[in-house]
């Protein structure tokens, strides 16, 4: 039986930049959408700051 390696010893993880780049820049805009959604949901729940 041979013995286990970790995934990356084969090269392909963890993943490289041509991967990575196009999935962030996928998922980016997402995230900023939601967090715009979101701010513009709840801003009228919110008069000041709650540390003040």
């Amino acid at each position: 039986m041979p013995p286990i390696s970790p995934r990356w010893s084969s090269g392909r993880w963890p993943p490289s930049g041509s991967l990575l780049v196009p999935v962030l820049l996928a998922f980016c805009p997402l995230l900023v959408a939601a967090q715009a959604w979101t701010w513009h949901a709840f801003r009228h729940r919110v008069t000041r700051p709650s540390y003040l």
